[in-house]
């Protein structure tokens, strides 16, 4: 077997949880929105009239919205549509700074066919600081961030430290996009202290800016049966131990809480100690209000019990091949009807389709097929991008020497307003993850998989594709649907799934009890859900994958916990490996799933010829 652990210290990760609760510029989460002054035709438009509350926005053929499909955290995201010619900026002014106090600015950006005029340029963001509270723009001091990124790519972090100087009392917090072209999303703009700089000045009354230190006494985080684990809390104050103050601490193995305590601190650190007897995960939890701010501050930490003995034991459907089998054969008997046009595709060299293919019994399949202009047959492999939970258009992938198909999981149009998806979250499309699952037909999830197994056909029709490598790739929900892909069609030579969701619906009913993944089909009182579940379990996928296959699973992570993934990569017979970090959902990056397919393409372009 191939266990990895990714290199990340307990402490830094339960002290970045913490980090998570220490902004000190709320407005930055983009949470709330409020009706803007003007909207002159030759200035910035602001769609329906709305902007991030006491921001002031500026600029020309740009438009500003409110984006709730596509967003870092939070319920909104700030999204910004621009083109050559544009010049467009976000200020927020004044905002008090601290003299002689070293500080972190941050925040994240996803771009989608992102290009600017000048190779100098690039959208930038962070605070100006100023000896003056009232009137910030004077006398600036420049401590910006530059992200110098272009093209497509998913949410990003951008984050650097500065020192106010002794005579600093307020800043101007600005973002800022040069002329250029493209679609960017802007989230989670933060401000936090990181420091005082000896003999700078009195500094002047704060938030007690807690924080959690965790260490667990094992590095990787795996245990054995018969062993106990100690998970380590030390509560921080500004970064010095803190005694005084009382936090909570919780246990969770599996859905099952088997530890609540409180603790008042005492300036070392408190350890929890528990003797562990069969496979299975802890979750630590350690949460304290901060009295300057008023929120909770939590650390989490993980801990895997025998990961590779962990099982499910829940039959699988008797009829499991024959039911999918009948699917793909509805398929076979009803021919593609395809309806492609040619759009932009943001960036040179590349050629874009906008694909609507017919699907018999569901949503037609509708997405972007995007390759290298100029493509030949049989030169280039395939991935399918495959989307995660949630409502939105499909997305523009320009990749260097792959024909890359990114589909939308509903099977609805793409390129359309945010009105359009916003009003499909909220009356079509809500819960839709629950829709049916009292049967295997009415269940939501059979529509997504039979598009899921249209689009393996479609693109392997394509005169372009190599007719060799095939590649699945998505997180969270589009992990389940690369492990279903590559259960239900041997021709898939790789799956890289990350965080898989769909993962051990049936572990509510094992024993003992494990936490299912998304989206918990199971409902325990209503027995045809149980039956429905077992249909679209990532574990039961798992069972038929013979290519490589790639994981990633972050041990605190809540929506798709790690036993499923585990029992997951557990049923896998082919080439495997798996990743684990201390993080989140879908923290955690497949560096070695990305590797492999930097791999092929480089392989597939040797076997071309295109590479001398």
């Amino acid at each position: 077997m191939n266990w990895k652990f990714v290199c990340c210290s307990l402490a830094a990760a339960a002290v970045s949880c913490a980090a998570a609760d220490s902004n000190l510029f709320l407005p930055g989460d983009f949470e709330e929105w409020a009706p803007y002054p003007r909207n002159d035709a030759d200035k910035m438009t602001i769609t329906g009239g709305l902007a991030p509350k006491n921001w002031k926005c500026s600029g020309s053929k740009t438009v500003l919205s409110r984006d709730e499909n596509v967003k870092y955290s939070g319920k909104s995201s700030v999204k910004l549509v621009f083109s050559p010619g544009s010049a467009s900026e976000l200020l927020y002014q004044p905002f008090p700074v601290k003299p002689g106090t070293k500080y972190r600015i941050s925040f994240r950006i996803k771009g989608e066919n992102l290009s600017f005029t000048s190779r100098t340029q690039a959208p930038w963001g962070g605070l100006q600081a100023s000896p003056s509270a009232e009137k910030p723009w004077i006398d600036k001091k420049g401590e910006l961030i530059f992200t110098r990124k272009s093209g497509t790519f998913d949410w990003t972090l951008f984050q650097k430290e500065f020192t106010t100087r002794p005579t600093d009392r307020g800043g101007m917090i600005r973002f800022n996009l040069p002329d250029g072209s493209g679609t960017l999303w802007l989230d989670d703009f933060r401000i936090e202290e990181a420091g005082t700089v000896p003999n700078a000045g009195k500094r002047a009354a704060s938030s007690a800016e807690y924080s959690f230190r965790t260490s667990l006494n094992r590095e990787n985080a795996i245990f054995r049966s018969g062993e106990t684990v100690v998970c380590s809390f030390a509560l921080l104050s500004k970064g010095k131990p803190a005694a005084g103050p009382e936090f909570d601490v919780e246990v969770f193995r599996g859905p099952e809480r088997i530890r609540r305590e409180t603790v008042r601190s005492s300036g070392r650190a408190y350890s929890v100690s528990v003797p562990v007897t069969a496979p299975g995960q802890l979750l630590f939890r350690a949460v304290v209000k901060d009295p300057g701010t008023g929120r909770q501050v939590q650390s989490l930490t993980g801990a895997l019990i025998d990961p590779e003995k962990l099982k499910t034991n829940i039959p699988e459907p008797a009829d499991f091949d024959r039911f999918w089998e009948s699917r793909k054969q509805l398929l076979r008997a009803d021919k593609m009807r395809i309806v492609s046009r040619e759009i932009p595709s943001g960036r040179a060299g590349f050629l874009c389709r906008d694909v609507e293919v017919s699907c018999p019994g569901t949503n037609p399949l509708r997405g972007y097929l995007t390759m290298p202009a100029g493509a030949k047959a049989k030169q280039y492999p395939v991935l399918l991008n495959l989307h995660g939970a949630g409502n939105k258009s499909s997305l523009i992938r320009p990749r260097k020497g792959l024909i890359v198909f990114d589909f939308n999981v509903h099977g609805i149009r793409n390129g359309q307003p945010d009105s359009y998806y916003r009003n499909l979250f909220n009356t079509t499309l809500k819960d839709y993850q629950h829709q049916g699952r009292t049967s295997r037909e009415s269940c939501y999830f059979l529509g997504i998989h039979q598009r899921l197994l249209r689009a393996l056909e479609y693109v392997k029709s394509l005169p372009e594709w190599n007719g060799k490598d095939l590649i699945v790739y998505g997180y969270s929900m589009g992990g389940g649907q690369a492990l279903a892909a590559a259960g239900l069609d041997p021709d898939v030579t790789l799956c890289v799934a990350n965080d898989p969701a769909l993962s051990d619906h049936g572990g509510i009913l094992d024993k003992p009890a494990r936490q299912p993944g998304w989206p918990r089909l199971i409902d325990p009182s209503n027995p045809a859900t149980i039956r429905t579940a077992g249909y679209f379990d990532s574990i039961y996928f798992a069972r038929r994958i013979g290519c490589e296959t790639h994981l990633t699973s972050g041990l605190t992570d809540t929506a798709c916990p790690s036993t499923g993934v585990c029992i997951v990569y557990n049923s896998l017979k082919g080439k495997k490996n798996i990743l684990y970090s201390q993080k989140g959902h879908c923290g955690t990056r497949n560096t070695t799933g990305e590797k492999r397919i930097e791999e092929i393409i480089r392989d597939a372009a040797d076997r071309f010829g295109e590479r001398k």
